[in-house]
């Protein structure tokens, strides 16, 4: 009498068993991404495909972050440019709070704060001259503002189509280049050499006075020239003049 083979009975159930666990993993995967699908829509967001951006650590990432927060400061600061030069026209008329005009810069809406900061605050006539003096100068600094975000604005964007090719610190640090001169060549300058350059600070010069000295005299010293007055005492010998 043969003994059964063992081995060979077990490798057809072993064959099914492994069919089976297959496929309860393919129907738990489709189970799960109808879950996540079904989840996803019901609050609004898409759940990332295997094949999508990582949620961060790569320049991509960080430039449409960047470009997305640069379009709405630069809306903003052009929302408090076209306020201010409204209230510097309308300043000598006296219905404009100095309180409103100095803060409206703040506000996250600030056309809207305006109008009603001057209606609780009131007219103040008596102090024309100085909103004027704020509408201006503030006007002019969010000016220079509203002009350096859409130009950095603008330089991100154009380079969000190769933006794996910028590299990450570019665009982590970019809004480094609006206290530069020229934010074009600052941008440009760290996507070539990786890294942003030195900051480039205008330096001041003081002019050093040297003061001359005299054995007897007045000296008077003017920015690097000095001009010395000498007077000089001549004296005979012990006899006098002969």
């Amino acid at each position: 009498m043969k003994l059964p083979n063992v081995r060979g009975a077990k490798a057809p159930l072993l064959c099914v068993f492994s069919v089976f666990c297959l496929a309860v993993q393919q129907c738990e995967a489709v189970l799960r991404a109808k879950l996540e699908a079904k989840l996803s829509a019901a609050a609004g967001v898409s759940v990332p495909s295997p094949g999508d951006e990582p949620a961060s650590g790569t320049s991509c990432f960080e430039g449409r972050i960047l470009d997305s927060n640069l379009a709405e400061r630069a809306s903003h600061f052009l929302e408090l440019k076209g306020l201010y030069a409204s209230l510097a026209d309308d300043c000598r008329s006296g219905t404009h709070s100095l309180d409103c005009v100095s803060n409206a810069q703040f506000a996250d809406k600030p056309a809207q704060w305006m109008e009603l900061c001057d209606q609780k605050m009131g007219a103040q006539s008596a102090y024309t001259a100085a909103v004027c003096v704020a509408a201006s100068h503030i006007g002019e600094q969010v000016k220079a503002k509203a002009a350096g975000f859409e130009t950095l604005h603008s330089i991100v964007n154009a380079h969000l189509n190769h933006c794996d090719r910028v590299p990450m610190a570019c665009f982590v640090q970019a809004e480094q280049c609006l206290f530069e001169a020229d934010i074009t060549y600052c941008f440009n300058t760290c996507v070539r050499q990786g890294r942003m350059p030195t900051p480039m600070r205008p330096t001041t010069t003081t002019p050093t006075t040297t003061p001359a000295s005299t054995s007897k005299g007045e000296t008077t010293t003017t920015g690097a020239v000095t001009t010395t007055k000498t007077t000089t005492t001549t004296t005979g010998g012990e006899g006098g003049e002969g």
